[in-house]
């Protein structure tokens, strides 16, 4: 006994929407991607710009004047406590508790607009960079 199987032709309209639909995946994770890379990008750049300034040692004038000139522009400088936690709660987002216990440790915070970031940075009582933290707006 044999058995035979009948092949039907596929059809060009069958033929074009499986071709529409991989394209249209393919060209999703093209997108994907290059969101993934940009976003990868963008907070790599912030982080070195940030750490290379911490490594300088840079007193809160030289900062000041830095940031700046790159058109960075201060928007807070929080004295106290309460204040900085209202500022933590504005700008902070998921890092606002960081943000507070951050500057539990340091007596001074100043808070800038870098583009699409906020930049934390904190400064010892001598008024010398000791630490930073950056949130996307």
């Amino acid at each position: 006994m044999t058995v035979t199987t009948e092949s039907r032709p596929v059809s060009p309209l069958v033929r074009f929407g499986v071709g529409l639909v991989a394209t249209a995946l393919l060209a999703y994770l093209a997108l994907l991607l290059g969101a993934w890379a940009f976003g990868y990008r963008r907070y790599d750049l912030h982080e070195r710009r940030l750490h290379h300034m911490l490594q300088e040692n840079p007193n809160l004038a030289q900062v000041m004047e830095g940031l700046r000139n790159d058109g960075t522009p201060l928007v807070a400088a929080p004295t106290d406590a309460e204040a900085v936690a209202r500022v933590a709660a504005q700008y902070g987002r998921e890092k606002a508790a960081e943000i507070v216990a951050t500057a539990a440790r340091w007596p001074v915070v100043r808070v800038f607009r870098a583009g699409d970031m906020m930049y934390f940075i904190y400064f010892d009582q001598a008024g010398v960079m000791r630490a930073y933290l950056y949130v996307s707006r």
